[in-house]
């Protein structure tokens, strides 16, 4: 289907946002979609919800609730030229395709980036997030920036025939996006950007985001994989930021056991990264956090103190 774009929804338990998400992807400037709703363990009212529009979209059903099954599900059952995910609690802005699409084909590019604004629920916080680059870069350049991009699977138009050609999938974990943006950015030429904010990210309590639990663990298996992808400079500058963040992010579990677990392993691999304490992500980060992190006994008393008040 040569110009149209299949659009992924992974649904799990989205009544409240679903219905806003869907219109927003049903009133756009760009209409040659083929929009894909796999809906993945749900036992709430989403599916009634879908029903309202099942002479425009393609309803996909799963029963375990999987996100990353629910991708590749949408992946192998897709047609269109072009892929690009939607979370079913977000929304999209009216030319989130149009602009995406004619990005991809006015720079010759293999993967088409925006920005995002961050919606926090029930405040008036908006955060708009900037994703490198701000100018096209080429095959030669991206090595050298992997830990530039956010790797979320958002915001992105990617071609279908690189995903499958390369057979680029979601591993079956936690933070499987992370796996798959690097896999395909390793496989692009060129890379370009539309420099605005047309994904709306809705940050609520159920997020993938603001969800922490055991399954934390899964980061160190994500990254496994990863290094079997790439030893590049600029990818062990993300493997230290992705150690680090999730080290300060164990401050949600409760578990004291699991904080120091999890805390141990991560600075286990820090130590194998050479002068990973002088590495660019610890020199950006503020004077209190580039103590913190410099330091595991630190980072275990800044995790036991926050996860007092939360």
């Amino acid at each position: 289907m040569k110009d149209f774009i299949s659009v992924i929804i992974p649904i799990h338990n989205s009544e409240k946002y679903l219905e806003k998400c869907i219109k927003s992807v049903l009133n756009q400037s760009y209409v040659k979609l083929e929009i894909l709703c796999v809906v993945n363990g749900c036992t709430d009212n989403s599916l009634a919800i879908l029903d309202k529009y099942k002479n425009r979209i393609k309803i996909l059903i799963q029963e375990e609730a999987n996100l990353s099954l629910a991708r590749n599900t949408g992946i192998k059952f897709s047609t269109g030229e072009y892929i690009t995910f939607v979370d079913s609690d977000d929304y999209l802005e009216f030319t989130y395709f149009e602009e995406l699409y004619n990005n991809i084909i006015r720079e010759k590019s293999d993967l088409s980036i925006c920005d995002l604004c961050e919606i926090r629920e029930n405040t008036d916080i908006v955060i708009y997030n900037n994703d490198y680059p701000v100018v096209p870069i080429p095959e030669v350049e991206i090595k050298d920036n992997l830990n530039k991009f956010r790797l979320g699977p958002v915001c992105k138009l990617y071609k279908s025939n690189i995903i499958k050609n390369n057979n680029i999938l979601f591993p079956n974990l936690k933070y499987e996006d992370i796996y798959f943006v690097l896999s395909y950015l390793l496989k692009c030429n060129k890379i370009s950007k539309v420099n605005k904010a047309l994904y709306n990210y809705v940050i609520h309590s159920n997020s993938e985001q603001t969800t922490v639990d055991d399954r934390i663990f899964d980061i160190f298996k994500v990254i496994d994989l990863c290094d079997n992808l790439t030893n590049f400079d600029s990818y062990l500058e993300l493997k230290i930021e992705i150690l680090s963040t999730y080290s300060l992010k164990t401050r949600y579990l409760k578990d004291k056991n699991l904080r120091n677990k999890f805390i141990d392993e991560a600075y286990l691999r820090l130590s194998k990264v050479n002068n990973y304490k002088k590495s660019n992500y610890i020199k950006r980060c503020g004077f209190i956090k580039k103590v913190i992190l410099k330091n595991k006994f630190l980072v275990k008393l800044y995790t036991d103190v926050y996860s007092i008040f939360v």
